[in-house]
């Protein structure tokens, strides 16, 4: 055996080496689970609310379910809820169809003014992320 070697064996320099590169990695992993999670949970968070916005109909069915889950409603309360649910989100709807489109309007000027001030390419990619956001998070006009 070489003195060098003799000398490894009785610091024990390599395995303490390993232990710290254990840690890193499992460091690393742990961090990467929690990227990979949280953006999951954006995801699927994200995609909810655009749901909610796009499909305002299935509204009392969906809250229903909820209610029923939390409250641990009867089938009569169940359905007495949802009727009033129903009711109240057409009451909803018809205030929104009301009101939609001055924020349509408002937001056409926004939308002008703002591009007034831009260069023309940058008006162009502007005024093309503007619709895509409108898309998305906006009901569509009536």
């Amino acid at each position: 055996m070489s003195l060098e070697s003799k000398s490894i064996e009785s610091t024990g320099s390599r395995p303490r080496q390993r232990r710290w590169l254990t840690w890193l990695l499992m460091l690393v992993m742990l961090a990467s689970g929690m990227v990979i999670g949280a953006g999951g949970a954006a995801i699927f968070i994200r995609n909810r609310v655009i749901s909610h916005i796009h499909e305002p109909e299935r509204m009392p069915e969906r809250a229903t379910k909820v209610l029923t889950r939390r409250l641990d409603l009867s089938e009569e309360q169940a359905a007495e809820v949802e009727r009033i649910l129903a009711y109240r989100q057409q009451e909803l709807l018809t205030v929104r169809r009301e009101t939609l489109p001055r924020v349509h309007e408002q937001l056409d000027l926004l939308e002008q003014d703002i591009a007034a001030v831009l260069r023309e390419e940058q008006q162009a990619k502007f005024e093309s992320d503007f619709q895509r956001l409108r898309e998305t998070w906006l009901p569509a006009a009536e």
